[in-house]
């Protein structure tokens, strides 16, 4: 077993053990990546393709406008909505009926956006006992998740202003790790620094602020969530929200080791983990494979392979099998080797909000109406089924960019204005 083979297997006992803190039921994706962060299912026994009919659809509800994937955690599901032009909601749904639970609304002025009628762009995040959401327009809660009562809240616009935001407001997803809920706040308004905050779970406190110097050329896009790491036994995340990865602690946010990427305008994709190596994809630029090692605090960063041919687009890539999957800028469906950084494949055709689950050796692709089942070989795009949902569209609004999320066997699809869940499972 070659050393990169090996720190792809490592990468999935440690993912394990990630799953097991934050995810008591089996299956459920509690937040932005799942529960481990890599962006696929471990579903099983799944469909490979769909009844002539089409798939069963469970339930269906109107959902209000949003960009924000839902989550599902012990069989409910979290959703963040614009449910009118002043006003955003959460709402918890038990994710087997669509049954609501509870419901909390809070008004908006949406403001330094220039699409302001996406909605919540930030994915929920959820533990054992609490829902953390991310409103447009900064807006953190902190929920009892059984009962929606408000345990505490921020306003992340008014409290870290930042540069303008231009189209995409607050879309970077809460991450709780170690007993805090960490934040990428973006540049401050000066364009001087990075910054990145860390609050505790409970009490909604400032742990810590970590604030570098950075050269940022723009904030149109400024929204990466980081990734959650070990070194030596301690929690890091990993964070590059324009053209610097570092690796910040989570006890206390001092960085262990930083790594000047090629300049760039900001990273929307997190970091993808692969044992010993990290998948950086500064956005529209590059992607780049970098093996991290050392211990006792002195860490090398070096650069394995760099391609420009397949750079990121609004999504992080996928692996499976050694094989990185996802959407290139341009929006070109890509299979590239994860050993080499060449690229396998590439297939054009998709929307402009293609994005895509990897589940049970297949792609499940939603794009547009459309929801395609591919299978997840390195030897070309091979399609083996499509169907197409009657959904209702705005005017003014693409047909929606969240992710398909996989759980207990179902499959979670946000539109413009619906919600559904449809069954997957092959019996």
């Amino acid at each position: 077993m070659n050393r990169l083979k090996c720190a792809v297997f490592i990468t999935l006992l440690f993912s394990i053990c990630i799953a097991a803190e934050q995810s008591p039921a089996p299956y459920d994706w509690p937040r932005w990546l799942g529960a481990d962060g890599t962006g696929a299912s471990p579903a099983k026994n799944l469909l490979s393709e769909w009844p002539k009919e089409g798939p069963e659809i469970l339930w269906r509800i109107p959902a209000g406008i949003g960009w924000s994937c839902p989550i599902i955690y012990d069989n409910r599901l979290y959703l963040t909505s614009l449910e009118d032009k002043t006003t955003e909601a959460v709402r918890c749904l038990d994710a087997f009926s669509g049954k609501e639970i509870w419901k909390y609304t809070y008004k908006v002025k949406y403001e330094k956006m220039e699409y302001g009628q996406g909605g919540p762009r930030a994915a929920p995040a959820a533990t054992g006992k609490y829902l953390y959401t991310i409103g447009a327009m900064g807006n953190l809660f902190c929920f009892d998740r059984q009962t929606g009562r408000i345990i505490w809240e921020r306003e992340l616009d008014r409290e870290y202003p930042t540069a303008r935001r231009a189209w995409k407001g607050w879309n970077i997803s809460p991450l709780p790790v170690g007993g805090k809920i960490i934040v990428n706040l973006g540049p401050d308004p000066e364009k001087n620094n990075e910054r990145c905050v860390a609050f505790n779970f409970e009490t909604g406190k400032v742990e810590w602020l970590y604030k570098s110097p950075v050269k940022i050329e723009t904030t149109i896009q400024v929204s990466q969530t980081p990734q959650v790491t070990v070194y030596a036994g301690e929690k890091y995340i990993l964070y590059s929200p324009y053209c610097r990865l570092s690796a910040l602690r989570v006890s206390d946010g001092k960085p262990l080791w930083s790594y000047q990427l090629s300049e760039g305008k900001n990273t929307i994709a997190t970091p993808l983990l692969f044992g010993d190596y990290i998948l950086e994809q500064p956005f529209e630029k590059e992607q780049i494979l970098l093996s991290v090692t050392g211990e006792a605090g002195k860490y090398n960063v070096k650069e394995v392979w760099k391609t420009k041919n397949s750079p990121s687009g609004n999504y992080s890539y996928t692996n499976y099998g050694g094989n990185l999957y996802g959407f290139a800028s341009c929006f070109p469906l890509v299979c590239v080797s994860l050993a080499k950084g060449t690229v396998l494949w590439s297939k054009y055709g998709f929307k402009i909000d293609a994005s895509l689950m990897v589940a049970d050796g297949r792609l499940y692709i939603r794009s547009g109406r459309d929801l395609i089942i591919a299978e997840a070989t390195p030897s070309g795009y091979k399609e083996l089924s499509r169907t197409t949902f009657k959904v209702p569209v705005g005017n003014n609004d693409y047909i929606g960019w969240a992710l398909p999320i996989i759980a207990n066997g179902n499959m979670y699809l946000r539109f413009s204005k619906e919600l559904l869940c449809v069954n997957i499972k092959n019996k």
